[in-house]
């Protein structure tokens, strides 16, 4: 099926989709399907629900590429955000990038005619941890009262589709 130089480019990949999505992963691709990626494995597939076999079959491998893709967006949306915000952002936490969260928040609650009493305050308080649940639940994301990268990323794609329809709107 693979020749040898395939055969450990491929082996490589797997391990390097693994190091990112299975924390039993050997930290550095070798090339060689040993006992530790073997193990690797398995851990991935009990996670998933996929039968625990230790072998990188199709339905395995669709899902770690995927996975894997989604760990990746989740570090590069937290790499970007992190120089404009700390976060997550959790209640308590006060600083200039929880005065724009609140702000957006604040918008799109608006815009959508829900009302958590957030504020426009440099302090990420309880109503701000409502108002992210409130739009965690109208957009069928997990719950959780803080702001990640997934989050936020969100809420900025919200914001601005919801300021361009208020603002077309806004001249009839």
């Amino acid at each position: 099926m693979y020749l040898q130089d395939e055969r450990q480019r491929a082996i490589k990949e797997i391990q390097k989709y693994l190091s990112v999505t299975t924390p039993a992963a050997p930290a550095r691709p070798s090339g060689v399907y040993d006992a530790d990626t073997k193990r690797a494995v398995e851990e991935f597939q009990r996670k998933t629900g996929l039968s625990e076999t230790g072998r990188v079959d199709y339905p395995t491998f669709v899902a770690l590429y995927e996975e894997y893709k989604k760990e990746i967006i989740k570090e590069q949306l937290r790499a970007r955000y992190q120089l404009f915000y700390s976060l997550p952002t959790r209640v308590g936490d006060v600083n200039v990038g929880a005065r724009r969260i609140n702000e957006m928040l604040t918008f799109v609650l608006d815009y959508y005619g829900l009302d958590t009493g957030v504020r426009k305050t440099n302090a990420f308080l309880k109503a701000s941890a409502e108002g992210v649940n409130e739009i965690r639940r109208a957009f069928l994301m997990s719950e959780g009262d803080y702001v990640d990268a997934i989050f936020l990323d969100r809420l900025i794609k919200e914001y601005a589709s919801a300021s361009f329809f208020k603002n077309s709107t806004s001249g009839e």
